[in-house]
C-alpha cells in the first residue's frame, strides 16, 4: 500500500466510528470500528514500515500488540479502507 500517493479523503474515516485507543500508550494499541478489507500500516517518523496488516473479518476490532516492541516515540497509523479511502492517525508511545 502507498500512502504518499494520491488524495487522501480524511471526510468519511475522520468522522466514522473508528477508535484508537489509548494513545499515548505503553502497551498495546486497541482498534474499534474497522471495517472487513482494511489495511493499516504503522510508520516511523521516518517512513519505515514498522507493522502491516490486512483486515479479514467484519468484526471491527483489532489489538496491535506489535505496538509492545517499538520504543518511545511518535508513530503514524495509517488506515485505508477497502474502498480506497486512507487517513493517517498519529499514535504515541510512551
Amino acid at each position: 500500500m502507498s500512502c504518499s500517493s494520491g488524495p487522501v479523503n480524511t471526510n468519511t474515516l475522520a468522522n466514522s466510528a473508528l477508535k484508537i485507543y489509548p494513545n499515548p500508550s505503553d502497551d498495546l494499541l486497541y482498534l474499534e470500528g474497522l471495517t472487513a478489507g482494511a489495511t493499516l500500516l504503522l510508520m516511523d517518523i521516518n517512513g519505515r514500515v514498522l507493522w502491516q496488516k490486512h483486515t479479514i473479518s467484519s468484526n471491527g476490532n483489532l489489538t496491535v500488540s506489535a505496538f509492545q516492541q517499538i520504543p518511545a516515540g511518535l508513530y503514524t497509523l495509517w488506515v485505508k479502507t477497502a474502498a480506497g479511502l486512507a487517513v493517517a492517525h498519529r499514535v504515541v508511545k510512551q
